[in-house]
């Protein structure tokens, strides 16, 4: 394998919908709610999932980002509304706005031209969300930051700044909804 490939394959475990699922058992093991959790994964993970398909199907990277995107939006904002609207667990409420409102904020930020890092926005949010609920130990997750941007910026998906940018933009969404749904 050679080094590029081994490095789109990282970026491939280090995506969105592996993170979420990730970020949605380590805080299961501290709110004990199912239905959150499902419902959480069906709309963080499996739906996203999906656009992966598109990707091994077309070999596009620029095309199954924007596919990526559209599919993320329609599926974060569902599942935020839907999770509010079961009144589930005020944290998994708390992460999917984050998600929803830093998925819109880059949609944006990328539809003006620039390419915002949605790698690092989708380890920011949830490394901020467990370190909220886990205290320091679990801001230990933002560490995954670190191979994440290597890879992105090795195979030049990104720069430094457009990873910094995913990132940081991310970290002030995550601790607003936090904030926003009295979690913090």
């Amino acid at each position: 394998m050679t080094e590029q490939k081994f490095l789109r394959s990282l970026t491939f475990l280090f995506d969105m919908p592996v993170i979420a699922i990730l970020t949605a058992l380590i805080i299961f093991k501290r709110t004990k709610d199912i239905k959150s959790l499902a419902i959480f994964i069906l709309f963080f993970t499996l739906i996203p999932l999906t656009s992966w398909f598109y990707f091994f199907k077309k070999r596009n990277y620029k095309q199954y980002r924007r596919v990526s995107f559209i599919t993320n939006m329609f599926s974060f904002s569902t599942g935020f509304f839907l999770l509010l609207l079961t009144q589930s667990n005020k944290i998994f409420i708390a992460i999917s706005l984050s998600y929803f409102l830093s998925g819109f904020f880059l949609a944006v930020i990328n539809a003006s031209g620039y390419k915002a890092s949605g790698h690092a926005a989708g380890i920011a949010g949830p490394g901020i969300s467990i370190g909220i609920v886990y205290g320091l130990i679990g801001y230990l997750f933002l560490l995954l930051l670190v191979p994440a941007g290597y890879a992105k910026i090795k195979i030049e998906d990104h720069t430094v700044m457009q990873f910094v940018i995913g990132a940081a933009t991310t970290i002030i969404i995550t601790f607003i909804s936090f904030y926003l749904l009295r979690v913090i």
